[in-house]
């Protein structure tokens, strides 16, 4: 049984940790599709956006150990990836395709 005292104790374990290695929680965000937009999904398929902001991938045979963890994601999860914003989907991680200099 956990005492508040542990508990608060636990807390600020991982508030030091993330602080000390430069990382922050993970943030929750839904992906919006805007018209024209272009996407890489689970760095592996080209995407981008129709007019109904439906999302349209092409459908590339993608199997790497990599290609299954990007598929593995916790929905609603994003962060960054060098300049990219990358989001956590229902059918795994889109983000954005920019070239990073």
């Amino acid at each position: 049984m956990y005492t508040t005292t542990m508990r608060t104790a636990f807390v600020l374990l991982i508030l030091s940790v993330l602080i000390v290695t430069g990382k922050s929680a993970p943030t929750f965000e839904l992906f919006e599709c805007r018209s024209g937009q272009e996407f890489i999904s689970n760095e592996c398929n080209q995407c981008y956006c129709l007019n109904n902001g439906e999302l349209v991938c092409q459908i590339q045979e993608c199997v790497n150990k990599k290609f299954k963890n990007l598929e593995n994601c916790r929905t609603g999860t994003v962060w960054r990836n060098n300049c990219n914003k990358c989001w956590c989907i229902n059918s795994g991680t889109i983000c954005t395709n920019n070239r990073c200099f």
